[in-house]
Formats: structure tokens, sequence, C-alpha cells
């Protein structure tokens, strides 16, 4: 960097420090740790909801699949039986 724009820089930095104090920037720092801790625990909550969800559809899916198979017997059975009764009627 050159002398000329290092210090235009340097007075920049200091304007813009002069615009604010620390009471005003600490209260900043506290707002973003305050939101950081709930954006954490609101993570860890979907977190835990992802998983539990994803369980949970595992298990219906096994259900699902197992009421698809017993309704395909089941019609397999009853095609079986009209089949049957048919040259009786």
């Amino acid at each position: 960097m050159s002398g000329k724009s290092h210090a235009a820089s340097d007075a920049f930095l200091g304007s813009l420090t002069s615009m604010t104090n620390d009471e005003d920037m600490q209260g900043i720092l506290d707002a973003q740790n305050h939101m950081l801790g709930r954006f954490e625990k609101t993570n860890e909550m979907l977190s835990n909801f992802n998983s539990l969800s994803s369980q949970r559809y595992d298990n219906v899916q096994q259900q699902f699949s197992a009421h698809t198979q017993l309704l395909l017997d089941m019609k397999a059975d009853l095609d079986i039986i009209f089949r049957r009764l048919r040259p009786l009627c």
C-alpha cells in the first residue's frame, strides 16, 4: 500500500470508530451472542426433530409396505376364489 492510501484508510477507520462508543459496541456484541445461542438451540431442536421424523418415517414405511403386501395377497386370493366360482354360476 502506498503511504497516501494507507493514511486515507487510517483516517477513514478513525472516523468510523469515533462514531461508535464502547457501550453501543458491547450492546451489539451482547445481542449477537444472544442470537447465536438461540440459533444454536434452534439448530439442535431441528436436528432432533429431523432425526425423530426420519425414524418415524422408516417405521411407517415398513408398516405401509407390509399392509400393501397384505392387500396384494388378499387380491390374489380373491381372484382365485372368483375364478373358481365363475364356472359354478
